[in-house]
This record gives C-alpha cells, sequence and structure tokens, in this order.
C-alpha cells in the first residue's frame, strides 16, 4: 500500500473548502507576474505537491516566453508523468492521484497539452 502523502492539495475550483487552495493563488499571482525566482521556489521544495504547482508555473510561464535553464525545463517536463501519489481537489473531486495526470489535467484546462 503506498504512503499516503501529506501537506497540500493540488488543483483549482476546490469544492471541499469553497475556494481554490492556497498554493493555486500563490501560483497565479507568480505567473501573473512572471515571478521565476516564486515558481523556482515551488519546483524545488520537498514537498510533491509544491513540485506540481512549481512545474506548471515553469510550463506557463515558458509558454508566455519567459525561458528557463534546460535542467529546469527538463524537470518540469519529467513531472508530467511521475507516478507519485498526491493529493489533489478539483470541484466536488478530492483525493489522491498521480501527480502526472494530475498536472496534465490542469494544464488541459489551461489550454495547455
Amino acid at each position: 500500500m503506498p504512503a499516503i502523502p501529506k501537506g497540500p492539495v493540488y488543483g483549482r475550483h476546490c469544492g471541499i473548502v469553497g475556494a481554490e487552495p492556497y498554493e493555486r493563488t500563490r501560483l497565479e499571482t507568480l505567473v501573473l507576474y512572471q515571478d521565476t525566482l516564486g515558481v523556482l521556489d515551488m519546483l524545488n521544495d520537498t514537498s510533491h505537491v509544491m513540485k506540481a504547482y512549481g512545474a506548471e508555473g515553469v510550463i506557463r510561464l515558458e509558454k508566455q516566453g519567459v525561458s528557463f535553464d534546460r535542467a529546469t525545463s527538463a524537470r518540469a517536463a519529467e513531472l508530467r508523468t511521475s507516478n507519485v501519489l498526491i493529493w489533489t481537489c478539483h470541484g466536488c473531486k478530492f483525493g489522491l492521484m498521480q501527480l502526472g495526470p494530475s498536472l496534465q489535467s490542469n494544464l488541459s484546462q489551461l489550454g495547455i497539452q
């Protein structure tokens, strides 16, 4: 049986509390202001959920024309296929999901393939 992850949830439109997760709000602000250092802090965090937010931020900023070094881009791309279980939320759905598919789902909602 896999270990249950601890920490924040990854997602958007969380129906459990009726608000975006704090980390989602933080990511949206970082992307809005193209704060690469803040996004890199998330990507380099020890929490897999924070890594998911960081990877999403890197990918979204790259789509906006922001450049990252190859290692950072590769790390973000690698997380798109990660099988690590993380807590996720979307609408009224809350539970465990693999990081990669969850990240891909959130990117797809933004029109990013």
